[in-house]
C-alpha cells in the first residue's frame, strides 16, 4: 500500500508496519484543537450538538505554558470503522469544518495497534 507522503500517510506507514489490520473496524480516537482555552459553556454545547460523546482533555502544563499556547486542552471524540487514508482524511476536514466557527480544527487521530 501507498499513501501520501503527509503525517496521515506516516501514521498509515507506522501501521502498516507493525502489521496492522486494515481490513477489521477498529476504534478511532480523533482530536480537536482549538485556537484558544478553555472552551466556554456555549462552545462545549455546540459540540455537544454536534458529537454524541466527547471528552474534554484538560491541560497538563502550568498557566505560563497555556498563555503562550502549550499544553492547551483539546476534545477527543471516538469513531468505530475500518481505517483507510480516505476515510481519516475525510473525517479530520468534515470535523474542522463543523468546528471552525468556535476556532476548533482537527488534525491528529489515533488508534490501538
Amino acid at each position: 500500500m501507498s499513501w501520501l507522503n503527509d503525517a496521515d500517510g506516516d501514521v498509515f506507514r507506522s501501521l502498516a508496519g507493525n502489521n496492522f489490520n486494515f481490513d477489521e473496524k477498529h476504534i478511532i480516537d480523533v482530536n480537536i484543537d482549538f485556537n484558544h482555552w478553555p472552551l466556554q459553556d456555549s462552545e462545549l454545547e455546540l459540540i455537544g450538538s454536534l458529537f454524541r460523546k466527547f471528552e474534554v482533555i484538560e491541560p497538563e502544563s502550568d498557566e505560563e505554558d497555556i498563555g503562550n499556547g502549550k499544553g492547551i486542552g483539546f476534545i477527543q471524540i471516538q469513531t468505530e470503522s475500518i481505517l483507510s487514508y480516505d476515510f481519516i482524511v475525510s473525517l479530520q476536514k468534515e470535523i474542522t469544518v463543523k468546528t471552525e466557527s468556535i476556532g476548533g480544527f482537527c488534525n491528529s487521530w489515533e488508534v490501538e495497534s
